[in-house]
Parts: structure tokens; sequence; C-alpha cells
């Protein structure tokens, strides 16, 4: 459920040329977008809530009185090798 307040459904249609298309039901208005943008989106998501994990544990460690801790490095995803996930 999306739109105002949360009482319109959400229609998702997947077109010819590899793209989604969004819109709520009763509305005319449309939302497209292609699936390949779509699934650099999702990693980009993921990669970032696996930083956000990391961070989550290193700062526990750190309030424990952990010493010697290396900070996790913000992943750059700009242009990296399309983000290899290790």
């Amino acid at each position: 459920m999306v739109g105002r307040k949360g009482k319109r459904d959400l229609i998702v249609t997947i077109g010819p040329p590899d793209e989604l298309t969004f819109r709520e039901k009763g509305r005319r208005v449309k939302f497209t977008v292609s699936l390949h943008h779509a699934y650099q989106l999702a990693i980009k998501f993921t990669v970032e809530q696996m930083y956000r994990e990391k961070m989550e544990t290193y700062n526990q460690k750190k309030k424990a009185g952990y010493r010697n801790l290396k900070r996790p490095k913000k992943p750059n995803l700009f242009l990296s090798a399309m983000y290899n996930l290790k």
C-alpha cells in the first residue's frame, strides 16, 4: 500500500525493453526505471546496509573497551569494480 495514507495499491509492470513501470491503482501517473538501474540501486543499498552493520559492531566493541580496533572503511561505490561483494 502506497500513496496518500497508504490506501492505494502499487501496480508494477515489466516492459519489453527491460523496464519496470510503477503506478498507483486509480492514478495515471507512471514512473519507469530500467532493470539495470534498479539492480545497481539494490546493490548500493545492500552495501550500505553491510557497512552500517560493521559500524554497529565496531561501536559496540569500542564501547566495551576493546583497543586497537580499525574503523571500517566506507565503501566507495563510484566506478568501483562493479561492487564486489565479499
